[in-house]
């Protein structure tokens, strides 16, 4: 059951049609020839339930790589019974575009964003830092020599000197004259087109996982540029909070938005999944894992998922390895062509579901090759 996911989604898009069952009026006792006190047996409904949900593994679960022998059958249904829980939806789809759709626009940007949603896509992630003058934009790397016309360190600069910069000409013609967004226009925008926003808090460390004492300079920036993004967030009005995740590789950053904003869900970011993951997800009262696909086996997931602990999986542009992660139990991927890798997704489950699986030398189309941070 640790699989139920993409399961459900394989439902959600109509590849596993829901039982229907006709709704006719309950007849009255005189035409049943029974007293009207007469009550149902009491256990009727669980074993309705049961027979769903077993009915449900007995066509999915084979799909997924998971035959259902007939004789384990009776132990399914008891187990069904007893332990039917109405399951949580996910904090984010399947395949999240990473930096907005950074294949198709400059990474990062308000185009990235709306390119990500012609998509097709419903969820999206950006990266915020703070310019010098303490205003929230989003940016990815310590500088802004890769991905604009300027040269420097991003946090040196003030609003107006990024503003200034041209951040699209680097990715092509067409989108020349880009500029720096604020988190606020982020924000906006993916309101207006109904996608969720998945704000990762940047860390000011040289790598991820590098030690920062809570009392050190980078950890106080850190907490700082927390603290300036929920002050966006409470600035603007009619927010749809449910639809965003704040995510950081940062303890610290997390720290505070779990103080001064409880209500907005919260991912831990790591890069290989460490021995303490519970502990520290407990602490942080983040609602995901989400770690480096490259680092990860189908061993740690399973653990992850046996605990009942959501996880997404980054940076992930190949659809076989995309597919692959969600048969381990991934909850999803965040992907820089996020229409590429949901498209070979499904091609994979109508395939289970039609003739099995691909052939082995089926290949989607490479995405755009663009400068890696």
């Amino acid at each position: 059951l640790g699989y139920a996911p993409n399961l459900r989604t394989l439902k959600n898009d109509g590849a596993i049609p829901a039982l229907q069952r006709a709704k006719r009026p309950a007849p009255s006792p005189a035409e049943r020839g029974t007293p009207a006190t007469l009550a149902a047996p009491s256990f009727l409904p669980p074993l309705r339930r049961a027979l769903r949900i077993v009915l449900g593994l007995a066509i999915a679960a084979p799909a997924a790589g998971f035959p259902v022998p007939i004789r384990k059958m009776p132990g399914l249904i008891k187990l069904a019974a007893s332990k039917s829980v109405p399951q949580q939806a996910p904090l984010m789809p399947r395949v999240i575009a990473h930096r907005g759709a950074r294949t198709s626009a400059p990474e990062n940007t308000i185009e990235a964003i709306e390119a990500a949603h012609e998509l097709g896509a419903k969820f999206c992630e950006v990266d915020v830092m703070l310019s010098k003058d303490k205003e929230v934009f989003l940016n990815h790397d310590s500088s802004v020599d890769r991905c604009s016309n300027g040269e420097g360190a991003f946090g040196d600069k003030t609003a107006a000197e990024l503003l200034a910069l041209d951040v699209g000409s680097w990715f092509s013609e067409e989108f020349a004259g880009v500029r720096y967004p604020r988190l606020s226009n982020a924000v906006e925008k993916c309101q207006e087109l109904g996608l969720g926003l998945n704000i990762e808090i940047k860390h000011l460390r040289r790598r991820a996982d590098e030690e920062c004492p809570p009392d050190c300079e980078t950890a106080a920036r850190e907490r700082e540029i927390a603290r300036e993004t929920v002050k966006v967030l409470e600035g603007m009005e009619s927010v749809d909070l449910g639809g965003v995740v704040f995510s950081s590789f940062s303890t610290h950053a997390l720290e505070i938005v779990q103080r001064d904003m409880p209500e907005v869900k919260r991912a831990l970011l790591v890069e290989a999944i460490p021995d303490n993951w519970q502990e520290e997800v407990l602490r942080l009262g983040c609602d995901s894992l989400n770690f480096n696909s490259k680092l990860a086996t189908p061993q740690q997931v399973a653990g992850l998922r046996a605990a009942g602990q959501e996880c997404y999986s980054y940076t992930v542009n190949d659809g076989a390895r995309a597919w692959e992660l969600l048969q381990w139990g991934v909850s999803g991927v965040f992907a820089d062509c996020p229409a590429e890798v949901e498209a070979y997704i499904r091609l994979q489950e109508e395939s289970l579901l039609n003739k099995g699986p691909l052939p082995g030398g089926v290949v989607m189309a490479a995405p755009r090759t663009i400068p890696v941070a």
